[in-house]
């Protein structure tokens, strides 16, 4: 081996062991780094997309659930699974009451939720008295609503509008100022037949009202009379309580006003104290009425004319004892 190929030799051995000090190791850490990063982010992008799974499975079955909760509380849902009750036998029971009480009564009940509803002597015609305030009342704050009139407008009191029997304004002076939404709380809480009569002139005259009552549905009208009849009173009322939920900015005082009558004798009279309940009297002679709307958990109406019993006192009685019977059975 000549010189030449020796020294290739020696560098070729110190090549050799470089490689197997140095390079092979940092080949097989290389090597290994690479197959550590790739199975790390294969598993990852494996964990990522589970958790992405599980989490647009949770959140559908979020969007279930919540959907579900939706449906059992709407109105309509709550409308449709209400369990309607049998009204047959409330009727008769009260039916059975009033065979054995003096005079003529005529009974109108409906459940403002289901709209089950029953008459006794419903469309009989009674001197209204003074539950005329009622649709009175909800035509003055329609006519506000339509821009037709200004409740906060004012009207003097005159000697004609003058009238006997409830009411405040029969202690003023003639010539007092009262304004429009004065009069209409007036005529509902402490049922003033003065002030009344002002609204009625403001709205063009009693028979111009009447006219309007039966251009809003009413059926039991006399243009020349006071008259009406429970159903009619009771179709009233849902005018009244809708009015209220559709546009409570003008519907709210109405409710507020037969809730704070100070008339509570009848319809009120053995109802629990927490139970609101807005409502209307009249009396005259011998006619003593109650028409108005129970707020219970189901809110309903109930309408009770009378003539010709004892008294008013017993009438109103008899009016308390069917309040009774209906809210026992509709809260059963």
């Amino acid at each position: 081996m000549n010189k030449k190929d020796i020294i290739v030799v020696k560098y070729y051995k110190k090549i050799k062991v470089f490689f197997k000090n140095h390079i092979l190791p940092f080949i097989i850490i290389l090597f290994m780094t690479f197959l550590f990063v790739y199975i790390f982010i294969s598993l990852g992008f494996e964990n990522i997309e589970k958790k992405t799974l599980n989490n647009k499975s949770l959140k559908n079955n979020k969007l279930t659930s919540n959907n579900n909760k939706l449906k059992t509380v709407t109105p309509k849902s709550i409308e449709i699974t209400k369990i309607k009750k049998n009204y047959t036998e409330l009727k008769s029971s009260i039916n059975e009451y009033l065979s054995n009480q003096e005079g003529i009564y005529s009974v109108y009940f409906e459940d403002i939720i289901t709209k089950e509803n029953f008459g006794i002597n419903d469309s009989l015609e009674f001197t209204a008295a003074s539950t005329t305030k009622l649709p009175l009342n909800y035509m003055l704050h329609k006519y506000y609503e339509d821009g037709k009139i200004d409740l906060t407008s004012s009207m003097t009191y005159l000697s004609s509008d003058y009238e006997s029997g409830t009411g405040t304004i029969q202690t003023h002076e003639v010539g007092s100022t009262y304004t429009l939404e004065e009069l209409s709380e007036l005529s509902i809480t402490v049922s003033d037949n003065i002030a009344t009569n002002m609204l009625f002139r403001a709205l063009g005259g009693a028979t111009a009202c009447r006219n309007y009552y039966k251009s809003i549905g009413g059926k039991v009208i006399n243009l020349n009379k006071n008259t009406s009849c429970t159903k009619d009173m009771g179709h009233y009322l849902n005018l009244v309580y809708d009015y209220s939920i559709t546009n409570p900015k003008y519907g709210s005082k109405l409710i507020k006003y037969l809730q704070n009558t100070i008339f509570n004798d009848r319809i009120p009279k053995y109802l629990p104290e927490n139970i609101k309940i807005a409502h209307k009297i009249g009396s005259y002679e011998l006619n003593c009425h109650d028409v108005g709307i129970v707020y219970t958990k189901n809110p309903y109406i109930i309408c009770v004319f009378s003539n010709n019993g004892i008294s008013l006192e017993s009438e109103g009685s008899v009016i308390a004892k069917i309040s009774k019977l209906i809210y026992d059975f509709h809260e059963d």
